[in-house]
């Protein structure tokens, strides 16, 4: 049932073609919240403004992928040092995936983009991300692409039951 989600959701049943390893950075754009006033209701004109968080956001990014162009600081580096979730432990390294699985904005991308190209830099709803595909389904072996598959399984069995039971 889960695989037939899947399926559905792409478009098409799985194929090889629809799994990638990636690597990113991402710059959140986090607007600050605004200070509720004393009776603790937030005041209209003191909304986050989530749109100069997402200027700034990319301000930040654009200069990364600036420094990586020049050979000023490595992918994996900038991933380590700059990144802002937790893929920067591993250097930026989001492993297998397949299709699917990611918010359209990055997915689209990732499945565009050439091996080992660092593509420009794409908004998400969490931030920009710089992307970079380290193999493509093709590149990948059987068992990793089984992994990948059996670990989104996984998560989406227990979601696939709750649905069943309501």
């Amino acid at each position: 049932m889960v695989l037939k989600d899947i399926a559905a959701k792409i478009g098409h049943p799985m194929g090889i073609d629809d799994y990638v390893s990636a690597s990113h950075i991402l710059i959140k754009a986090e607007a600050p919240q605004a200070a509720p006033d004393p009776q603790g209701a937030p005041k209209p004109e003191q909304k986050p403004d989530t749109e100069k968080a997402f200027a700034e956001a990319k301000k930040k990014i654009d200069a990364i992928l600036d420094d990586i162009k020049s050979g000023k600081i490595t992918f994996e580096k900038a991933a380590k040092e700059k990144s802002d979730d937790g893929s920067k432990m591993r250097e930026g390294s989001l492993g297998v995936f397949p299709r699917g699985q990611m918010v359209p904005e990055f997915e689209k991308a990732v499945f565009t983009q050439k091996k080992g190209e660092i593509g420009q830099p794409v908004r998400s709803q969490f931030g920009w991300h710089i992307i970079r595909v380290d193999k493509t389904g093709k590149e990948l072996t059987g068992p990793e692409r089984a992994a990948a598959l059996e670990t989104i399984t996984r998560q989406k069995v227990g979601q696939k039951v709750q649905e069943i039971m309501a």
